[in-house]
């Protein structure tokens, strides 16, 4: 039993130190574990930081890049906006000295060409205007109107404008004392018996009645093109066409009337317009007379089948209208004659209300 006891007694040693041991290497265990936590704790914390560190030093270097890079880019800038003002500076002056010296140039031209009056101290740089001077100012002679006591004046030309435009018969080309012409003499009396149309004077039923008589198909030369649907009648046949308006109102409307019903007829309807030419001169004194040959045209108008409404007179308000403003814009132009009136003729056909045209 002794044994037994003592055999029992080591046995519970035995087991009581391994369970010591055991106890303590677990304990070991748990140290090292936690010791190892720790550790990695500790390191990421230090990793955290130091990310911290580096992230922040990076920003303030960026920072500093970029102010850095500022202030280069506000240096360029000053150093160009200063070498643009020293070039605009420069510019400058450059052309204030050409500006100087064009104006001293000029002066200098200005008065080697200044012409005086000898009789009086009137100067000038042009010639025609000193030439216009001594005859106006210099001149005795003294043009009166025989018509009408208030109008004088030193220049022939001027007076014999004034007589041509106040003194001269709208009807006829009577030029004179135009209350006693106007009296004595009827302008609406001269009728054609063969169209009933009434004329102001002889001279424009005469050359009417010249018209008449003859076909209106042998009075004009035709030009045509696209298998004679485009054509263009010209008039060239003028004696003594002083007026526009007059040459077109009287000598004109009958043939082109006859030719733009006829073509609208033949052509089952035509538009068509009118382009007169004529002949402008400007008078200088010493000098010899500018011409000019502008060509003035209507606006377009359609003319139908079997109509017998044609507003020739409207094209030709249009052309007298452009005249006109073409002569007052040129300031001093005279009219001298119509060289040639062309009628332009092109076929209509307008689509009907059920029709399209089809795309491809």
């Amino acid at each position: 039993n002794i044994q037994d006891e003592k055999k029992k007694n080591i046995q519970e040693e035995k087991k009581k130190k391994q369970s010591e041991k055991e106890k303590n290497i677990q304990d070991e265990k748990k140290k090292n574990i936690q010791e190892e936590k720790k550790k990695k704790q500790s390191e990421k914390e230090k990793n955290i930081q130091d990310e911290k560190k580096k992230n922040i030093q990076e920003e303030k270097k960026k920072k500093q890049s970029e102010k850095e890079k500022n202030i280069q880019d506000e240096k360029k800038k000053n150093i160009q906006e200063e070498k643009k003002k020293k070039q605009s500076e420069k510019e400058k002056n450059i052309q204030e000295e050409k500006k100087k010296k064009q104006s001293e140039k000029k002066k200098n031209i200005q008065e080697e060409k200044i012409k005086m009056c000898c009789s009086c101290s009137f100067t000038t740089i042009n010639k025609k205007q000193l030439i216009k001077h001594m005859k106006v100012n210099h001149n005795k002679k003294v043009y009166k109107c025989d018509f009408c006591t208030s109008y004088k004046s030193s220049d022939s030309y001027n007076h014999h404008r004034h007589v041509s435009l106040c003194h001269k018969c709208k009807y006829c080309n009577f030029i004179g004392d135009l209350n006693s012409h106007m009296k004595n003499t009827n302008h609406t009396s001269k009728k054609c018996e063969k169209c009933e149309k009434k004329f102001p004077s002889t001279y424009y039923f005469n050359q009417h009645l010249n018209i008449c008589k003859q076909p209106p198909s042998n009075q004009c030369e035709v030009i045509t093109a696209i298998n004679k649907n485009f054509k263009i009648l010209r008039f060239t046949n003028f004696k003594e066409c002083e007026d526009l308006k007059k040459t077109t109102c009287i000598e004109m409307y009958d043939i082109l009337n006859h030719n733009i019903q006829r073509e609208a007829n033949h052509l089952m309807g035509i538009k068509w317009y009118l382009s007169v030419q004529v002949s402008l001169f400007k008078r200088q004194i010493g000098e010899e007379d500018t011409w000019v040959y502008p060509v003035f045209r209507s606006s377009t108008k359609a003319t139908h089948w079997n109509e017998d409404d044609i507003p020739i007179e409207e094209s030709v308000e249009q052309i007298n209208e452009k005249m006109e403003l073409f002569c007052n814009l040129g300031s001093g132009w005279i009219f001298d004659r119509v060289l040639k009136i062309d009628l332009y003729i092109a076929q209509y056909n307008p689509l009907s209300g059920s029709s399209y045209i089809p795309t491809p």
